[in-house]
């Protein structure tokens, strides 16, 4: 390969495959007293190292292309190693505000394992953060599996449902150190996301945004009709209980409805309320059209109902354009049918 040479690698800058210029290279051999002893036998160990290294042409972004060849008694074996590390199938770890140092601690040690294909402690590690979840929330039982079922009582039933699949990775790779695929454990990792949302920070940051702490310096853009109608309407179909959400709200007008009222009318616990609003925000910010991630914030605005930071004082209400949209778009669902 010569200077110059133009290779297709993932960009870490880029985030995709472009094109990177071969700009040095540079070679290093080793072998070991059989090898050199007698070399054409096939025995001994002999070692080839080419180090490339290439620039980006899109960022200029440099990286390290590593190929080591070892024979090993005749017997070839070769790795390619990048330097940095490629971030394709990479996970970067979020932040819960709300999280105590532990249980942060085991949910970083996990997305650190998996970054670095240690699935089966990465695995455990999911067990491990689950098992902590159930202790801080007080829900004890024998086994992870009354644990989880403790979960009801605080986690909508879906969510639930999959931890119930997730219990069994932990247990296959604990047990009988069998390795998961990756993409069960990134599954996993992204239903524990969703787990520690719901039940750490989607309170913490609905209080904050109605106390002002948040919406002054977030810049929502009012939505138009063309996208309310799309998040609406579009593939896969709305969820009924978000349907239930927008017909209670609709029916309250620009007053809106406090979480237990919302509760209520859905025939739901207030904390379930933050799943369907956790859906709903990922549903609009996963639309065609939708700038940025607005979140529900985009569909609805925040209602304080008296100065006291209680959390059963402030609650939602459809926006202006929302409720408009809404009047004219003879729903059947937002009768109640």
């Amino acid at each position: 390969m010569e200077i110059g040479t133009i290779k297709r690698i993932y960009c870490n800058t880029c985030k995709g495959q472009t094109n990177h210029e071969l700009i040095s290279i540079r070679e290093r051999k080793s072998s070991d007293a059989d090898f050199e002893k007698d070399p054409l036998n096939e025995i001994g160990k002999y070692d080839e190292w080419t180090y490339l290294f290439l620039i980006c042409r899109g960022c200029e972004t440099a990286l390290l292309q590593e190929d080591h060849v070892a024979y090993v008694d005749g017997k070839e074996q070769y790795v390619r190693v990048y330097y940095p590390p490629r971030e394709r199938n990479s996970l970067t770890a979020k932040t819960f505000i709300q999280l105590d140092e532990k249980l942060t601690d085991i949910y970083e040690e996990v997305i650190k394992c998996f970054n670095n294909e240690a699935w089966i402690l990465c695995a455990i590690g999911l067990r491990a953060l689950l098992e902590g979840i159930c202790a801080d929330k007080n829900i004890s039982g024998r086994s992870l599996f009354n644990k989880i079922e403790g979960l009801n009582k605080h986690l909508p039933s879906n969510i639930v449902e999959s931890l119930h699949r997730f219990r069994f990775i932990g247990n296959d790779a604990a047990h009988e150190l069998q390795a998961p695929l990756q993409k069960d454990l990134q599954v996993a990792i992204e239903v524990m996301e969703d787990l520690l949302n719901f039940l750490y920070e989607l309170d913490y940051k609905a209080r904050s945004i109605s106390m002002g702490l948040v919406d002054k310096d977030m810049k929502v853009k009012r939505p138009s009709n063309e996208i309310i109608r799309r998040i609406l309407e579009r593939n896969p179909p709305i969820q009924q209980s978000q349907k239930d959400l927008f017909r209670a709200l609709f029916n309250s007008a620009d007053k809106g409805l406090k979480i237990s009222q919302i509760a209520t009318s859905l025939g739901i616990t207030k904390e379930q309320i933050y799943g369907v609003l956790g859906a709903l925000g990922r549903r609009i910010n996963n639309t065609k059209g939708v700038e940025g991630k607005p979140g529900i914030l985009l569909l609805f605005e925040v209602k304080r109902y008296d100065s006291d930071e209680n959390s059963d004082n402030w609650g939602w209400a459809l926006r202006s354009e929302v409720r408009s949209c809404l009047g004219t778009a003879n729903y059947v669902w937002l009768k109640g049918d």
